[in-house]
């Protein structure tokens, strides 16, 4: 949820209901409020073919950390949203290298010493990565880091961080909200353009008085995958997108006019309950200010269909409670990931 905690934390305490995006699209069916099932659940591409199977292949990991802190001036932290990083982190890079993926994104990675050391620790196994920061000096003394991150198997061609023309009032205010692109070259699946994102969450505002900011943000990533495909690239964009089939389903619908494909949902075969990504019942969830919204997917992996790539197979990750914490075993994060194999479609 990231900065969006902060909207808990400055305003008044009030009654808890459930809005029209916890809702979402179960509509009144509250039996299923939080009952995301547990596991790292895989998933096959129902009409996958023989061909499809052994042919060229590169799965990609979408991750939100959850390691938002922050400091006084003193390094003392003074909030943490989900709770617990200190315990959590230094298990991120040995399950990063563990899940076999070629190609990770993440956000919510804030601190240049998790990053420094992240990357130290992976290099073996991801020896490229890809982070920018265009804050001013003095904005690095209160605005966070824009959280986000490449590390991958394939060097990178170019790396772009582009500032979003459009952010919530608190998220402009004490963020710095970008999008992260990368193009890689002679990959399996060919030339890409990849764009990691972490779209608003609304900041003071409900997250869905704000469908048009995070549109805004979604046209820029389409637009600048676009002129990548005309350089030959093939575009995906990906990562925590804070909307959904089941919440700002305007947004979602954008991206599927825009000529994108859900992927996700392409291999589940059009039912998303099991690879929601994010659920109250996570125990880093079930004590936040979030935990009776129901459980839903708000990390995506979106390809252009003239990109001619599928989904074959997929993965929710990091489902296992396994850190030892003061309120007993937790996840890695307050999301789960979602690890992608994707293959050049036979029907080119």
């Amino acid at each position: 949820m990231g900065l969006a905690f902060l909207q808990q934390s400055f305003r008044p305490k009030q009654k808890t209901m459930l809005s029209s995006r916890c809702m979402g699209w179960l509509g009144g069916h509250t039996e299923s409020l939080g009952l995301a099932k547990p596991g790292a659940i895989e998933f096959r591409r129902r009409d996958a073919s023989p061909e499809m199977e052994s042919s060229s292949k590169m799965s990609v990991l979408i991750f939100n950390c959850g390691l938002l802190r922050a400091r006084d001036l003193f390094g003392r932290i003074m909030f943490e949203n989900p709770p617990f990083a200190d315990l959590r982190f230094p298990h991120l890079a040995r399950m990063l290298m563990d899940s076999g993926a070629d190609l990770i994104a993440l956000q919510e990675i804030y601190e240049d010493a998790e990053v420094a050391s992240l990357v130290e620790q992976v290099k073996s196994v991801y020896p490229y990565h890809a982070r920018g920061d265009n804050r001013s000096t003095l904005e690095r003394t209160y605005k966070f880091h824009n959280g986000l991150m490449y590390i991958s198997k394939y060097p990178f061609v170019e790396s772009r961080l582009i500032k979003h023309a459009q952010a919530a009032p608190l998220e402009s205010m004490f963020g710095d909200k970008c999008m992260l692109m990368v193009t890689l070259a002679d990959t399996p699946l060919g030339n890409l353009a990849v764009v990691n994102m972490h779209t608003t969450a609304g900041g003071w505002n409900h997250p869905e008085k704000v469908d048009s900011i995070r549109e805004s943000e979604l046209r820029e990533a389409v637009e600048v995958c676009e002129e990548a495909m005309r350089d030959g690239y093939k575009s995906l964009i990906l990562g925590d997108l804070n909307m959904g089939p089941e919440a700002s389903r305007c947004n979602y619908d954008f991206m599927l006019n825009s000529g994108y494909q859900d992927e996700v949902i392409a291999v589940k075969d059009g039912a998303a309950e099991e690879v929601f990504t994010w659920d109250p019942m996570n125990p880093l969830n079930a004590i936040g200010p979030h935990n009776t919204c129901p459980a839903q997917r708000c990390d995506h992996i979106f390809v252009h269909r003239q990109a001619n790539i599928v989904g074959s197979s997929l993965r929710r990750m990091f489902t296992e409670a396994f850190v030892n914490s003061p309120i007993g075993p937790c996840t890695l994060s307050d999301h789960f990931g979602l690890l992608l194999s994707l293959s050049p479609s036979l029907q080119q």
